[in-house]
């Protein structure tokens, strides 16, 4: 296969989505003085042939006032594969679905350990912010994922999507678990208003709404 810049070689993950093998992060702060340790680190994509590459690597300490460094080594001749896509992802997150489309179609995958792969009904690979996204313009149009107990925390949770609407109506949900209890995000007020829900034993227990710009 053709590659950008000097990455040697490339691998195929599970989501057909083509890798190099010779590229890994660390946390030093210069290559020649200070390696630093290798982070955990998968990748979302990689076009051979310009070299593009979209990663997510294990978060450390981040400061909103100190600059932070990450070095990338590549181009190692023989490298061996030292991804580890659930490794990234601490056990603090019990699920992480990037959504990415590729030439196969979309990729529903769990990157964490949980493993709760998602099945798309309707949707299609679309633009995204990062490496596309999913695509759904039928009314039923869903991603599911297993009903699994790491997914019904006891303790308090963040949660998060990215969302693009041409319309919204009322009422349309945008992310949820569970059906009379559970969590998610919904529209409301004829889709003037996202709203944040908990819901236990079907009563409101806590609610956040936000006026989209």
């Amino acid at each position: 296969s053709s590659h950008g810049g000097k990455v040697q070689t490339m691998d195929t993950l599970t989501s057909a989505t083509s890798a190099p093998l010779d590229v890994i992060f660390t946390s030093g702060t210069e290559c020649n003085d200070d390696g630093g340790s290798l982070l955990d680190f998968h990748f979302e994509k990689y076009a051979s042939t310009t070299g593009e590459i979209i990663a997510w690597i294990e978060s450390m300490d981040m400061s909103s006032t100190t600059n932070k460094t990450v070095l990338m080594y590549y181009g190692k001749a023989g490298a061996t594969d030292q991804r580890d896509e659930t490794g990234t992802w601490d056990a603090d997150y019990t699920g992480v679905w990037h959504v990415a489309s590729s030439t196969t179609g979309l990729a529903t995958y769990d990157s964490t350990s949980n493993d709760n792969d998602g099945t798309a009904t309707s949707y299609i690979g679309g633009i995204g912010n990062i490496d596309g996204g999913a695509f759904n313009n039928a009314a039923s149009g869903n991603i599911s994922v297993p009903d699994a107990v790491e997914l019904r925390p006891t303790a308090a949770i963040t949660y998060g999507l990215w969302v693009k609407a041409d319309t919204l109506n009322d009422d349309y949900p945008l992310f949820k678990e569970g059906a009379s209890t559970g969590y998610g995000f919904y529209t409301t007020g004829a889709g003037t208003v996202l709203r944040g829900y908990i819901r236990i034993d079907a009563l409101w227990r806590d609610n956040i709404m936000l006026n989209p710009p």
